[in-house]
Parts: structure tokens; C-alpha cells; sequence
């Protein structure tokens, strides 16, 4: 990403619409394939917002892209991450409820 940046900023060639694209094909596709390895499927709907985003970051205004920038932001990190941290407690409490059991 880094060597990426330098020679397109380097060159001229770096504009705000080309590096949302680069940013959300990245971000994407590490979704994706965690999605994939875990077999967890709000992940890969994450993917498929950054996905979306790569379209409207190249056929859109640097306006409108930089809103779904900013959307994509929020749905895929802060409320994929809440939900991810809801979902991970309701699992740690069922097992502990599940042990508490076993040793009555």
C-alpha cells in the first residue's frame, strides 16, 4: 500500500476517487476472505458494502464518494464491530452458562 501511494502520488496520478477505490478493494477483499475462513456471513456483507463502495468511487462525484466513503466506514467498522462485540458476549455467556451447570 505504501509503494502503491508513493508512485501514484509521485506521479500526479493520485486523486481522492482512486484511492477510496484502492482503499475499499483492499478493505474488501480482507473481508471477504475472513469471511470466508471463518464462515461468517455479516463479514462478507461488509465486503460487499466496500465492493459497492469501489463502484461509486469511480463513477460518482468526489462529493458522493466521499459520503459512501464515510458510510461504508461506519457500517463496516463501527457497526460491524459492535455487532461483532454483542455477538461475541451473548456466546461467552451462553457457555458460562453451560459450565455453571455441568458443575451442580
Amino acid at each position: 500500500m505504501f509503494l502503491l501511494m508513493l508512485a501514484a502520488g509521485s506521479s500526479g496520478r493520485l486523486d481522492q476517487q482512486m484511492f477510496v477505490a484502492i482503499v475499499g478493494a483492499m478493505l474488501g477483499t480482507a473481508n471477504a476472505a475472513s469471511s470466508i475462513i471463518l464462515k461468517w456471513r455479516p463479514q462478507f456483507l461488509c465486503a460487499l458494502v466496500w465492493w459497492t463502495l469501489i463502484v461509486v468511487a469511480c463513477l460518482a462525484t468526489v462529493a458522493q464518494s466521499t459520503i459512501a466513503f464515510l458510510t461504508a466506514i461506519f457500517l463496516c467498522q463501527i457497526v460491524f464491530g459492535g455487532y461483532g462485540m454483542i455477538s461475541e458476549a451473548r456466546e461467552r455467556k451462553a457457555v458460562e452458562g453451560k459450565s455453571d451447570a455441568a458443575h451442580a
